[in-house]
C-alpha cells in the first residue's frame, strides 16, 4: 500500500510479490503481511481466482458491500477490523452470517444507515471481543424490544461506541457499558439518551452525530444529574452543562458568539482545562483564567488579534503552552511572500507549499513573540505547520 497525493492509499503489491518469489520462507513470511488488509474498492481488480484463495490471511476489511465476489467468505474468518458500506434495506441474512462468523472482530462500522429488520436481532451475538462499533439506523420507531437483546452480548467490552438514530426509539434502558469511553450519539429521543448515558459510567469523551438539530440538546438533563462523572471532553458548548460540572479537560466551543455566561461557564473548567478550540475571538478573557492550557485552536482572526494572543501577558501560565492553530488570519499584512528557506527564524515550515507562500514580516514578528512560550513547539496557520527547532 502506497499512500497518494490526493488522500488515501493505493494497492501497489508489485516489490512485496517480488520478494515472494525468493524462498519459501520469504513466501511464508510475507504472504500473511501482504494480505493483511483487503479493500473491496481499492482491490477491485484483483482476479477472483487470487482473492479467493488467499481471504484466508485477511484481518482488515474495508468497502464490504454487495458488489462483494461470491465464494470467498467462507474462510474469511478472521477478521478483527471490518468497514461495510452496505446501504439502507440492502443488509441481508448472508451478511448478517458473515458478520457473525468472524468473532475475533474488534472494530465493526456501518457507514451507511441502515434499516432495522427481524433478522438483525442477533448480529452482536458472538462478537464478544469488540471493542469500536459505529452503528446508525434510519427507523427504528417500530422495533422497541430487539435493540436491548442486540446490544447486549457486546455491552461488557465496548470502549467506542458510535450510536445514530433518524427516527424513533431505541430501546436501552437497562443496559449497561462499563467501558465505553468514547461516546459519538444522536438520539431524539430524551428519555432513550438519559438511559444511555446512564449506562456509561465511565464515559470520558461525548460527541454528537448530526442529522437533524431535534434532540441536539437532550443530553444535558442527563449531565446535569451527575450522569458520566469522569467526562472531561465535552464537543459542546452549552453553558448550562458547564456550569453544573467540574473538571473539564478538553473542549470543543462551536457556538457563533461568546457570550458572557458561556465565558463564565468556561472558566468554571480553568483549574483543569488543557485543550480549547474556540471559533471566535476574541478569548483573553479565557486565556487569562485557565492556567493549564497546552492546546488551543482558534478561528478566523485578525492580524492584530493573533500578535496579541501571542503574548505572554495575555495569558495566566504562558508556560504551559506547547502549541496554537489558527485556522486563518486576514488583515493588512496578509499579503503572501514566497519564501524559499525552509527553515525560518529557527521554525521548520511543512508542508513546504504552504508554508513557503507566508508574509515574511508577519512570521518574524510571529515567531519573536513566541519566543516568550517556553514550551510553545508548535504553531499553525490554515494548512502552514511551523515548528520551533529544539535549541
Amino acid at each position: 500500500w502506497n499512500k497518494v497525493k490526493t488522500g488515501g492509499y493505493k494497492f501497489q503489491p508489485k516489490d512485496m510479490l517480488a520478494c515472494t518469489q525468493v524462498s519459501h520462507h520469504f513466501r511464508n513470511t510475507l504472504l500473511p503481511i501482504l494480505w493483511y488488509t483487503f479493500d473491496e474498492g481499492a482491490m477491485s481488480a484483483v482476479p477472483i481466482e487470487i482473492i479467493r484463495k488467499y481471504t484466508l490471511y485477511f484481518r482488515v476489511h474495508l468497502k464490504y458491500r454487495l458488489t462483494y465476489r461470491p465464494g470467498n467468505r467462507e474462510s474469511c474468518t478472521r477478521l478483527t477490523h471490518l468497514t461495510t458500506s452496505l446501504r439502507v434495506g440492502h443488509m441481508g441474512r448472508s451478511d448478517i452470517d458473515f458478520i457473525k462468523s468472524n468473532p475475533g472482530l474488534k472494530h465493526l462500522e456501518f457507514t451507511e444507515p441502515l434499516h432495522f429488520e427481524a433478522f438483525c436481532g442477533d448480529l452482536f451475538s458472538n462478537l464478544q471481543q469488540l471493542k469500536y462499533l459505529r452503528y446508525y439506523l434510519r427507523d427504528a420507531k417500530d422495533h422497541h424490544g430487539p435493540h436491548h437483546q442486540l446490544f447486549q452480548p457486546i455491552s461488557a467490552n465496548l470502549k467506542v461506541l458510535h450510536l445514530g438514530c433518524s427516527n424513533g426509539t431505541l430501546d436501552l434502558q437497562g443496559l449497561f457499558f462499563p467501558n465505553v469511553k468514547e461516546l459519538l450519539v444522536h438520539l431524539p429521543n430524551t428519555q432513550e439518551m438519559m438511559n444511555l448515558l446512564q449506562g456509561c459510567p465511565n464515559l470520558e469523551r461525548l460527541g454528537f452525530i448530526t442529522f437533524s438539530r431535534d434532540g441536539s440538546t437532550n443530553f444535558i438533563p442527563a449531565l446535569k444529574s451527575g450522569a458520566c462523572p469522569l467526562l472531561n471532553d465535552l464537543e459542546e458548548d452549552l453553558a448550562q452543562v458547564l456550569e453544573h460540572r467540574t473538571g473539564f479537560q478538553k473542549l470543543d466551543i462551536q457556538h457563533d458568539e461568546l457570550r458572557e455566561c458561556l465565558t463564565r461557564a468556561i472558566n468554571h473548567h480553568a483549574s483543569s482545562l488543557t485543550h480549547l478550540s474556540i471559533h471566535l475571538p476574541p478569548v483573553f478573557q479565557i486565556l487569562s483564567s485557565c492556567g493549564q492550557l497546552k492546546s488551543v485552536e482558534i478561528g478566523a482572526v485578525e492580524y492584530s488579534d493573533m500578535q496579541m494572543l501571542l503574548s505572554t501577558d495575555r495569558w495566566k501560565n504562558p508556560e504551559s503552552l506547547e502549541s496554537i492553530r489558527f485556522e486563518r488570519w486576514f488583515g493588512e499584512q496578509n499579503k503572501y511572500d514566497p519564501i524559499s528557506a525552509r527553515v525560518l527564524y529557527g521554525w521548520t515550515m511543512s508542508p513546504e507549499k504552504y508554508g513557503r507562500w507566508q508574509n515574511r514580516e508577519t512570521l518574524e514578528a510571529l515567531f519573536e513573540t513566541a519566543k516568550e512560550f517556553e514550551r510553545l513547539g508548535v504553531i499553525i496557520i490554515g494548512l502552514s505547520v511551523f515548528k520551533r527547532i529544539a535549541v
